[in-house]
């Protein structure tokens, strides 16, 4: 086929009564490349210059809208896989100088937006749409500056999708929009409602894919628990707000209630050193389940985390406070 386009570069044939071609080389650079796109799977560059050609030579190409998929999905895998590959042979590149940025997804951006801005029907758009959010995700994550342009891009994208509940990748989006709101910091409850739509999703079959059900079911669990321990900021002496019990859906089920919990509580008490809150946060989970069998034994371990907080405090503070005798007493007695 390439020696035929050299041959002849400017081929037409099949005239049409609107004196148009039925047939010209960009169907041939087409055909090439949907050819090399299926047989040579480990490389695609060469599948991606001719779609790229297809575009040179018929801008309204009939096939431009796939054209502009598979353009758009070759480069921005192979953007991916060589800016990775570079951060895991090169550390001093991982550190400081290669990143993903807009310039270097420009060819997957401008196919996926293209598709998004002009093909409002095409099976196609959803998909073109998740990758685009995907991507300014990247991007947001290895520019601080700019960081807060790009996941508003992404969650723009995200929000496109979860518009029309039955996408294919509504739940997708859902859970990358979740995180976008984990990582800017600015609306925990939100990332905790997507993340919770998630596990009810799950809960009901409604993800059922087995590839990403336990991922998708773990990390919604972790999520949620950081969502509810960065509601309280740096402030580790007030009530944690992750124990009212209108943060969480009623409806979630025991046994994801209970995981939330009981990572929230346990990294309140090991990682951050806030054994009031994370105190609160088991009260929580025995005030939802107050006939669990495993209650006596949480109520033993809020009683040494408030002689714990309580050592701790400073003379003033401690008049003010129920000495941990007076608290033991006052659980066992609740």
């Amino acid at each position: 086929a390439q020696r035929f386009i050299d041959a002849h570069p400017n081929y037409q044939d099949f005239e049409q009564p609107s004196g148009a071609f039925l047939i010209s080389n960009a169907d041939l650079y087409y055909n090439m490349a949907e050819l090399q796109y299926v047989l040579n799977v480990n490389d695609r560059r060469q599948a991606l210059n001719y779609y790229n050609k297809v575009l040179e030579l018929d801008p309204e190409h009939t096939f431009k809208e796939r054209v502009l998929y598979n353009r758009g999905f070759i480069s921005m895998v192979t953007t991916k896989d060589r800016i990775n590959s570079t951060r895991s042979t090169d550390n001093a590149a991982a550190a400081g100088g290669v990143k993903f940025t807009a310039q270097e997804f420009r060819v997957a951006i401008d196919s996926f937006e293209d598709i998004r801005s002009n093909y409002p029907l095409s099976p196609l758009r959803d998909e073109a749409i998740y990758h685009l959010g995907t991507m300014y995700l990247l991007i947001a994550a290895d520019n601080n500056a700019e960081a807060s342009v790009y996941y508003t891009k992404a969650n723009d994208c995200f929000n496109d999708i979860i518009a029309k509940t039955d996408s294919p990748y509504y739940y997708h989006a859902l859970y990358q929009r979740g995180y976008v709101s984990l990582n800017q910091g600015t609306d925990y409850r939100s990332s905790i409602h997507d993340y919770t739509e998630i596990l009810k999703a799950i809960e009901a079959g409604k993800i059922s894919d087995p590839n990403i059900v336990k991922p998708y079911h773990q990390a919604s669990i972790e999520n949620i628990a950081f969502a509810l321990i960065a509601l309280d900021g740096q402030d580790f002496s007030k009530d944690a707000l992750g124990a009212e019990d209108s943060v969480l859906r009623t409806d979630l089920s025991m046994d994801d209630y209970i995981a939330i919990m009981d990572i929230a509580a346990r990294r309140k008490s090991e990682d951050l050193n806030a054994p009031k809150q994370a105190i609160d946060i088991m009260l929580a989970k025995i005030r939802k389940y107050p006939l669990s069998i495993n209650n006596p034994t949480i109520l033993d371990s809020t009683v040494v985390l408030w002689n714990s907080y309580y050592t701790y405090l400073d003379p003033a503070t401690r008049q003010a406070t129920v000495a941990p005798l007076d608290y033991r007493y006052a659980r066992y007695l609740d």
